[in-house]
């Protein structure tokens, strides 16, 4: 089985997130990861209880969707702060929508500050060809998958 293996981040010293929780969130996601691989080597291993294998299955979501979503968090703040570029997809879809720009991040950060655990999230939908921001209270969820079965 490959190993899922930690991604390095080249983080800058941020303005409204401080160094200590990033460092904190960095933890989180080598655990993630850690734990992801953990779960494979139960599910793989087919001397394991089916019970066991099934309840790592369950957990897998989870680990997944925290080891992605702060790839992409972190991703995000390598460099530091940027512009949106005008010619990028994302700005032509936000003006296209009929939207300026300064408020729809301004609506974003509103959306992050929402209370609790979990993530504030921009999505495109397809079938109205829209821009969709939404909050995802647990990372197992919101992932849009290529296949799907439900018994």
């Amino acid at each position: 089985m490959q190993q899922f293996i930690a991604k390095k981040f080249n983080i800058p010293a941020l303005k409204g997130i401080s160094a200590k929780t990033i460092e904190e969130h960095i933890k989180l996601y080598e655990g993630y990861v850690k734990n992801l691989n953990l779960i494979h080597e139960i599910v793989e291993n087919s001397s394991n209880p089916e019970y066991a294998r099934r309840e790592a299955y369950r957990r897998q979501g989870f680990e997944f969707g925290g080891m992605r979503n702060h790839e992409y968090y972190f991703s995000a703040f390598e460099g530091g702060p940027a512009a949106l570029p005008i010619d990028s997809s994302l700005y032509k879809k936000i003006i296209a929508e009929g939207s300026i720009l300064d408020r729809r991040i301004e609506i974003f950060k509103n959306l992050a500050t929402t209370r609790g655990v979990g993530w504030a999230m921009l999505g495109y939908d397809k079938h109205t060809d829209r821009l969709i921001q939404y909050w995802v209270d647990e990372q197992h969820m919101g992932h849009l998958p290529i296949l799907l079965l439900k018994l």
